[in-house]
């Protein structure tokens, strides 16, 4: 019974946020995850995800997709404390798809750092069904990541089909073709719809009109490249991935959404820098 009513407040609590913005309005939900987060009712955040939502943590280095409630109470007790999420920009893809980047505050990194989440409404209430808790950290020299991934690892949901070593081989492609300088083939292994996060910090979604351009600006370096380190296999159609890069600027981890809406493997969303 306990269980029923708490749900109640969690429909509750979410349905009735009114706000005349995309912007507000996901502030808003934020606040009331601010407010139950540092009072330590990890079960209200948790049901605040989307059943099978995945969490990219801040070390980059696998996805969390069970026992959300315990792994926001390790997070609390770890000194993930005094949380603040503040809504900086809120690209509408669909009525019912959104997409956030914000900046995260707590007590140990008061001057915060960026996060993405991807909103869902498959009902009346929001939900989170992608959280990257950490991104546009920007390159590393070399020998300074953290992340602690394997080359070639991949998860458990991961079908027999190996899509790490498919996924692998056309990050192998992307790279080549940005060592080649052929920004527009690149650009064309995004889906049109693509999105994608620059790795320096920005508060801006490009996109996939804008890849191009992007790319050859950078100056990444004729040795660029992507390595596949996980891989997660949500359907026949979607995959996760974190993979690590490595260019003239340096090196960071990388998380990418590959869809499958025909024949061909293609990227539906790019976080060029996703962890500490």
């Amino acid at each position: 019974m306990k269980s029923f009513f708490a749900a109640l407040t969690v429909s509750h609590a979410l349905s009735t946020v009114a706000a005349e913005s995309p912007k507000e309005t996901i502030q808003a939900l934020n606040n009331v995850l601010d407010d139950a987060f540092n009072k330590q009712d990890f079960d209200f955040v948790a049901k605040h995800y989307h059943t099978g939502a995945e969490i990219l943590p801040t070390d980059a280095s696998e996805f969390v997709t069970q026992n959300l409630a315990s792994f926001f109470k390790e997070a609390y007790e770890s000194g993930l404390q005094d949380l603040h999420l503040e809504t900086l920009n809120v690209v509408v893809e669909e009525d019912d798809l959104w997409h956030e980047i914000g900046n995260v505050t707590t007590s140990e990194e008061p001057e915060g750092s960026l996060y993405y989440v991807r909103w869902v409404k498959p009902d009346s209430d929001w939900q989170i069904a992608f959280d990257c808790m950490t991104v546009g950290g920007g390159f590393r020299s070399a020998g300074t990541t953290s992340h602690s991934f394997q080359d070639g690892a991949s998860s458990e949901h991961v079908q027999a089909t190996n899509v790490t070593q498919v996924v692998s081989a056309l990050e192998n492609l992307w790279s080549t073709l940005l060592q080649t300088g052929d920004f527009e083939g690149a650009a064309d292994m995004y889906n049109p719809g693509a999105l994608l996060i620059e790795p320096t910090g920005s508060t801006e979604f490009l996109t996939q009109d804008k890849f191009a351009s992007f790319f050859a600006e950078q100056k990444f370096g004729d040795a660029v490249t992507r390595k596949t380190a996980v891989t997660l296999q949500e359907d026949a159609t979607l995959v996760h991935e974190i993979g690590h890069m490595h260019g003239a600027q340096g090196s960071t981890a990388y998380y990418v959404r590959w869809i499958k809406p025909n024949a061909s493997w293609q990227i539906a969303f790019d976080i060029m820098s996703v962890g500490e």
